[in-house]
């Protein structure tokens, strides 16, 4: 499904209803955020929700365990929840461009292959999540200054 360019300023709770959804794009619109429903589409694998003004995202998230792409770059989000090693199936997590300034205390990096990080000007990463980013497969360069020692 995709609702792009379309101003929607609001996702409704009936959005969990489409449990067999397995593409949705709702990107370039002014959601700020998203209900937990959400974490409903249990067949979900590609969730672009990009270029909206949301500043976090519901831990229900979480429960999408057949994403292998989240996409949220280019929205506000400030915090990320804990954990997205839960999602097996995760290949790809796009975070670039928002206002990010530290991943969560106890983040765990997964085991998928490709991260964005880039254009989150405050975000300062602790020497041992670099550490731990340098592991992915095709891990998108954090810029220089933000690993810290």
């Amino acid at each position: 499904m995709r609702l792009n360019n379309n101003s929607i300023t609001v996702l409704p709770k009936e959005i969990g209803y489409l449990e067999d959804l397995g593409y949705f794009r709702i990107y370039n619109n002014e959601l700020t955020s998203l209900p937990p429903e959400i974490g409903h589409l249990s067949k979900l694998r590609t969730f672009s929700v990009r270029v909206n003004h949301l500043t976090s995202l519901p831990n229900t998230i979480l429960a999408l365990q057949s994403a292998t792409d989240l996409i949220f770059s280019d929205n506000d989000l400030t915090e990320i929840p804990l954990d997205f090693s839960k999602i097996h199936t995760l290949y790809a997590l796009y975070l670039a461009n928002n206002n990010l300034r530290q991943m969560p205390h106890g983040f765990v990096i997964p085991p998928f292959r490709y991260i964005t990080l880039s254009g989150n000007p405050d975000l300062t990463l602790s020497a041992e999540e670099c550490a731990l980013l340098e592991t992915l497969n095709d891990v998108y360069t954090v810029p220089a200054g933000q690993c810290g020692t």
